[in-house]
């Protein structure tokens, strides 16, 4: 499924494509943390996941991560809450994850879950 009417249809918010850098593609904003799937600069990724104690609190306390956890289960739900507040898609500059655009129509990377015994089912291999 195409991210864009994906997002919308499930959260009510537009995305739109930006220019990554120079390189000449394009990516989508990404409103919560997928430990895989997701385009993100890594100084960034290192300075605001582990480094920087940030503006947001949730009931531990500060909302960063720590070294060896599982960002994934810590943050997709704030960095959700965040977008869906009073600031808007405005709130998804201070996390910085996208997924690429390549313009190939159906997915390439997706959520495989590991407890699922049929998973092998959703393998797609290319050549």
């Amino acid at each position: 499924q195409d991210h864009k009417p994906y997002v919308l249809s499930k959260y009510g918010i537009r995305i739109h494509e930006q220019p990554l850098g120079a390189s000449g593609l394009t990516v989508l904003p990404l409103l919560q943390w997928y430990d895989s799937t997701h385009v993100m600069d890594t100084e960034h990724y290192r300075h605001f996941i582990f480094e920087s104690k940030g503006e947001r609190k949730d009931r531990a306390g500060w909302v960063r991560v720590a070294a060896g956890s599982f960002i994934e289960d810590q943050l997709a739900q704030i960095m959700l809450q965040d977008i869906r507040g009073p600031k808007g898609l405005a709130a998804h500059a201070q996390y910085g994850t996208f997924v690429l655009v390549d313009g190939h129509g159906s997915p390439m990377v997706g959520h495989l879950d590991g407890r699922d015994t049929r998973v092998h089912l959703k393998f797609q291999h290319s050549d």
